[in-house]
């Protein structure tokens, strides 16, 4: 998966899928500014940002319409990347930076997210302060039970 700008003639930034030798190369968006791939590890979505439209998508890995996830964010923060999907694809876990305003700094936040209901995090989590978060991605265990 990759994220290629000015192929086939188009000035936008769009997904692709290829085979491990380079080669079956198809194209997988359409939007302008397509980037932050991450590929379920079932291997049936590709989880991406659509700059274009400022929203979390999913496309399915063979091609397909892409749909638009509501509010994959952590509350009280602004948009952060997608960093792991569970195997079975029911959960993914991303980043939020929110304000505290009694210390007039931000708080790191992980929310876990139901991929069948985006509604709200199923559950947020404070990590150790000294992680550096955008350095080191969180990531399910195996099992998906934990997060790393």
């Amino acid at each position: 998966m990759v994220s290629m700008r000015g192929h086939e003639g188009r000035e936008s930034a769009n997904l692709w899928r290829m085979d491990a030798d380079g080669s079956n190369l198809k194209r997988l968006t359409e939007g302008e500014e397509d980037f932050r791939p991450n590929c379920s590890q079932a291997g049936k979505l590709v989880y991406y940002y659509d700059g274009g439209v400022d929203d979390w998508m999913r496309v399915p890995l063979e091609g397909g319409k892409p749909e638009s996830l509501p509010s994959v964010v952590v509350p009280g923060s602004p948009n952060f990347p997608i960093f792991s999907i569970t195997r079975d694809d029911a959960m993914l876990v991303v980043y939020g930076s929110v304000p505290d305003p009694s210390t007039s700094t931000y708080m790191k936040k992980l929310g876990l997210f139901k991929t069948i209901c985006f509604a709200a995090p199923v559950q947020i989590l404070t990590p150790d302060s000294r992680i550096v978060i955008l350095s080191v991605q969180p990531r399910f265990t195996p099992d998906g039970l934990g997060v790393v």
